[in-house]
């Protein structure tokens, strides 16, 4: 081997020991932008969940809501509705919005 073949191939493998330590470096970053979002999706869900819980609370006494219906608006209410009741007494098959989320039960089993 001729001293500039010598001096080609420890370049390349700088070149190539350079590219991998950007490369590394940049997959790092992206990873941690991942978990940032992953982490800002995780917080939205959560959200949409309460929010979700508020509105069925909020709607139990006033007759309806959009998911069980209208039909006791005009009797002025369900009987024994009350409007003290928590989030976590709504159905789950109730939270339209929480359910059409792929990743919301996968975020619920992280927390």
């Amino acid at each position: 081997s001729t001293p500039s073949a010598a001096a080609a191939s420890l370049t390349s493998h700088e070149e190539a020991q350079a590219r991998y330590t950007a490369l590394k470096a940049q997959i790092q970053e992206t990873l941690r932008k991942k978990r940032n979002i992953d982490r800002t999706l995780s917080d939205l869900e959560s959200q949409i969940w309460l929010f979700e819980g508020s509105y069925f609370t909020s709607t139990a006494a006033s007759g309806g809501n959009i998911v069980k219906g209208f039909e006791n608006y005009l009797k002025g209410g369900p009987a024994g509705a009350s409007s003290g009741a928590s989030a976590d007494a709504v159905a789950n098959e109730d939270r339209v919005f929480s359910a059409s989320s792929l990743t919301y039960q996968r975020s619920l089993e992280l927390k």
